[in-house]
């Protein structure tokens, strides 16, 4: 499904690591049968420590932050020059 929505929309699909989620899906992005759709299992996520996904969260959190508050005064900044010309 989600292939088709971007597909349909001109998306690109990525894929995120660790895995973020477990998830078993009806239909296969591969194209495998609906049997073998079903039972696949992300082992990566099993194997994940919540302690250590919380403290990596924070962390680009934290970057996500400070990138946002520098665009949005870089913004503000651009704004102020063109006032100015």
């Amino acid at each position: 499904m989600l292939d088709e929505i971007a597909s349909s929309n001109g998306l690109d699909r990525y894929a995120l690591y660790p895995v973020q989620a477990q998830h078993i899906g009806i239909d296969s992005a591969r194209k495998t049968t609906k049997d073998e759709a079903q039972a696949i299992w992300s082992m990566a996520f099993e194997n994940q420590n919540p302690r250590i996904l919380k403290k990596e969260h924070s962390k680009l959190l934290e970057k996500y932050e400070l990138w946002r508050e520098k665009v949005e005064q870089d913004a503000l900044d651009s704004m102020y020059l063109d006032e100015l010309s």
